[in-house]
């Protein structure tokens, strides 16, 4: 039992008592088998039979029985030759949410069975001919915590079963039931039933998270064959091979791990040897992938739809092969139509076309083989009306292609130098609340771009919060690129605070080459000065009341807020405790704008959680590598993958800024501004003026400067000359102006 290293106990195989290796043979009903199909027996007298290909040769039939009788444990033939996979090794865990309340259900009437009278019509009837247990465990799912195990790709799947000479299609007996379920849990499956009251031992249907149990269990017993010898979808397994002796070694292999752990396959719904088959609704065999022609025939004998239902159902069963159809959804679009909202029921002449259209080339689809990558591949490309050129194109990742991609990063010494210029002051990720300025009075959005992870952080400070173990504020700095945060728990916001926490960010990922702040006076300071010229760090300053200037680090904010009050609970003192689990979760979490996890992007991996290493993901369970040259090109691999993961990640960020912020600019009017423009200052209530304000508008002002990105210095005599965004402006064309206050010139230190 050596094949699971990670495993502290092996798994121990416990014989049943009074068992004797003869025991009394099943009797099973031997129903007609297809054509290339025959029965073959590992017993004498006809017993203990199973299905393989007929036209196998006497040599190969003999090869194959012997390794059937071998491994015959692994078949199971009735309810009882289910031993259960080893609880050690998997088990089905019920985890409830921490705020649910225990529900009870009373027990529905038994169903009815419909039969046919003798004048042939449907009628209820309550007689009943046998049990099934169906358990409604709707109220149990939803009190259940979800386990989103992935399932695998289909058509990857099946691309890779394709090409091979022999298959041998296996399915799990009773899969469900061959997991036990945690016994701390299995009284949270009770149900009551005419003769009592009971709880599952073993995994029933029904419950959310069996599908995700099962098949994190199988892609566990199976982790080093599947795509090397198999393929495992829930219970339906499929071992391949390019030669008869190959596939059988593989069959031996697999079947030996099936009797280590456990694992019974169903003697009916397994074919031996096979050279074609259907998997998933799709025939498999060496020329190829083709459609299942019983479904086929199916959706060929169906009437043209008469309701929304029916266009629903047979887009489902004939979208199953969209593959299949050259211009699947060109063709759909006229039912399609139909399915949109507020558009009537009309099945018009066009809709019957595309109806007949799609049966049609469903019963005419081709074969799809599936691509040989170790080929090279040919691009066609039309170059205008008039011209065609052909050239082929070699695709290599940049990660393999190590002297290609060594060139490419070269340094430019024309490009990727830091602009001192004034700092873009608009991000597309920020909705702000602006009080009521409308979003058609804003100015064009000017977004930040990064060339180098850790280049450019932001740093703010969250508070003052309750106190929770003498801290009051949150100290948060984000990198702009990666979107990687850290965040610390304070008890004071002044500048010796930040200085340290700044000292510790640089020692963990490097001097910067800038850090964006707001004005505050606990970064405006001579010690913060002096750590910045220091370490040869730029301090970039927003727009005064202008958060959107530095608006990524305000977007964390608000989702660490939203984190931590959906953790701290009722006892609001207790948020420093939560604080990391918070950083945890947002450095887990897909951030669209650059495609991945920032923790993916920072340390080239997924982060393992502790979920993961309970349940024995897949990563979990594989061998260490200790052959040095071997694990010395991986890593070697894994850092080249890693700067290709970087340079995605960028031009994902730059796409996904350029998107948000033409849907931004459009719905803003034009608006310019000159020096000498009387104009009016929006005040919010972000209390720009001290004291009472009649009017929402202040001013007038005199525009002296208009700096890049919407920024401009505004002078009046009465109070110093500051700097604004334009979008909280408006043009002052004459009248009663509205009062103006007087400004706190304390909250202007740089531009006294």
């Amino acid at each position: 039992k050596d094949f699971f290293p990670t495993l502290h106990k092996d798994l121990k195989v416990v014989e049943p008592k009074n068992q004797s290796e003869k025991d009394e043979p099943p009797k099973v009903e031997l129903k007609e088998l297809p054509p290339h199909l025959e029965y073959a027996f590992l017993g004498d007298d006809g017993k203990w039979p199973v299905i393989i290909v007929k036209d196998l040769s006497s040599n190969e039939k003999t090869a194959l029985i012997n390794v059937l009788k071998t491994r015959k444990k692994a078949i199971a033939w009735k309810l009882t030759d289910i031993k259960g996979i080893d609880p050690e090794f998997c088990s089905h865990k019920i985890l409830l949410e921490e705020d649910y309340s225990p529900k009870v259900q009373s027990q529905r009437r038994r169903g009815m069975t419909v039969i046919k009278n003798d004048e042939n019509e449907l009628v209820p009837t309550h007689i009943v001919t046998g049990w099934r247990v169906c358990i409604n465990y709707r109220k149990l799912n939803e009190a259940t915590r979800k386990d989103h195990f992935p399932l695998p790709f289909m058509d990857q799947m099946l691309e890779r079963l394709a090409g091979n000479e022999y298959y041998c299609f296996l399915d799990g007996f009773f899969g469900y039931f061959q997991i036990l379920i945690d016994p701390k849990d299995q009284e949270k499956t009770t149900f009551t039933c005419p003769y009592g009251t009971f709880a599952y031992k073993r995994m029933p249907f029904g419950l959310y998270n069996a599908p995700g149990t099962f098949q994190r269990c199988m892609m566990a017993i199976f982790h080093d064959m599947i795509e090397k010898m198999m393929e495992v979808f829930m219970d339906d397994f499929s071992v391949f091979g390019s030669s008869f002796s190959t596939c059988l070694t593989n069959l031996e292999n697999m079947l030996k791990r099936c009797e280590d752990t456990k694992l019974a396959l169903n003697w009916e719904k397994s074919h031996f040897m096979v050279k074609e088959g259907i998997v998933l609704g799709h025939k498999i065999l060496k020329k190829g992938i083709e459609v299942d022609k019983a479904k086929i025939e199916v959706i060929s004998k169906l009437p043209h739809p008469t309701t929304i239902k029916g266009i629903h159902n047979f887009l489902g069963h004939a979208g199953f092969y969209h593959r299949f159809i050259k211009d699947f959804s060109k063709i759909s679009r006229p039912m399609t139509h139909i399915l949109e909202k507020n558009s009537p029921f009309i099945f018009s002449n066009e809709c019957f076309q595309a109806f007949r259209t799609l049966k049609d080339k469903l019963t005419e689809a081709p074969i799809l083989i599936a691509p040989n990558w170790d080929q090279p591949f040919e691009l066609m490309c039309d170059a205008s009306d008039y011209a065609e050129f052909d050239f082929k194109v070699i695709d290599t990742r940049g990660a393999e292609n190590y002297a290609a991609d060594h060139l490419s990063r070269l340094e430019n010494p024309y490009e990727n130098i830091f602009d001192p210029k004034e700092i873009n002051e608009t991000f597309p990720l920020e909705s702000l609340n602006k009080g009521r300025v409308s979003q058609k009075d804003e100015m064009p959005q000017n977004f930040i771009q990064i060339c180098e992870i850790f280049d450019v952080w932001g740093i703010d400070f969250m508070g003052p919060f309750p106190s929770s173990k003498g801290n009051k504020y949150i100290l948060v700095a984000v990198n702009y690129l990666s979107k990687w945060v850290e965040a610390k728990a304070l008890p004071t916001n002044d500048a010796r605070v930040v200085v340290k926490f700044l000292k510790s960010l640089f020692s963990w990922f490097g001097t910067p080459k800038a850090i964006i702040s707001d004005r505050g006076t606990h970064f405006c300071n001579d010690q913060f000065s002096r750590v910045m010229e220091k370490y040869k760090v730029t301090h970039r300053l927003s727009t005064a009341y202008h958060p959107q200037t530095s608006g990524q680090v305000e977007v964390t904010n608000r989702v660490l807020k939203r984190i931590l009050e959906r953790t701290v609970g009722e006892n609001r003192t207790s948020w420093s405790d939560k604080l990391e689990d918070a950083l945890w979760a947002f450095r887990t979490a897909f951030k669209t704008s650059i495609g991945c996890t920032p923790y993916r992007l920072v340390y080239g991996k997924a982060c393992h959680l502790p979920l993961e290493l309970e349940l024995k993901a897949y990563w979990a369970l594989k061998h260490p590598n200790f052959n040095l040259k071997i694990a010395g090109d991986h890593r070697k691999l894994q850092l080249n993958e890693l700067n290709e993961l970087r340079d995605q990640a960028y031009e994902n960020s730059l796409i996904y800024k350029e998107r948000t912020k033409k849907l931004h600019d459009d719905k803003i009017k034009n608006r310019i501004f000159n020096v000498g423009d009387q104009v009016l200052l929006f005040n919010s209530r972000l209390k720009i003026f001290s004291g009472k304000l009649k009017s929402h508008w202040s001013g007038p002002f005199t525009i002296s400067e208009i700096y890049p990105y919407g920024t401009a210095k505004l002078i009046h005599p009465d109070v110093c000359n500051f700097k604004v965004n334009c979008h909280r402006l408006k043009h002052y064309h004459g009248g009663d102006p509205p009062p103006l206050g007087i400004l706190n010139v304390t909250t202007f230190p740089k531009d006294n």
